[in-house]
């Protein structure tokens, strides 16, 4: 379970290093798919659940909404220097 959820992880990052900025409703089917290739997607298939999933890794990732728009692009805060 533990190799699964490391590279579950593994392949997340990989989904989010493709582009500075991400859309949650491209990523979701691909986080999906790379779950379900790993055979680690757990029990509930349901397609709320997984996009429900996909945007908690974004934000676990460090990335926010750049907008309230609906499928708004997602990124990384640019680093602020406080001198």
């Amino acid at each position: 379970m533990v190799d699964g959820t490391a590279q579950g992880h593994d392949r997340v990052c990989g989904l989010t290093r493709e582009s500075s900025r991400i859309r949650p409703s491209a990523f979701t089917p691909r986080y999906g798919e790379s779950l379900a290739e790993l055979g680690v997607g757990g029990a509930n298939p349901n397609a709320m659940f997984t996009a429900v999933m996909a945007v908690n890794q974004l934000r676990e990732l460090g990335l926010r909404p750049q907008s309230d728009d609906v499928d708004a692009l997602w990124a990384r805060p640019m680093l602020r220097n406080p001198a």
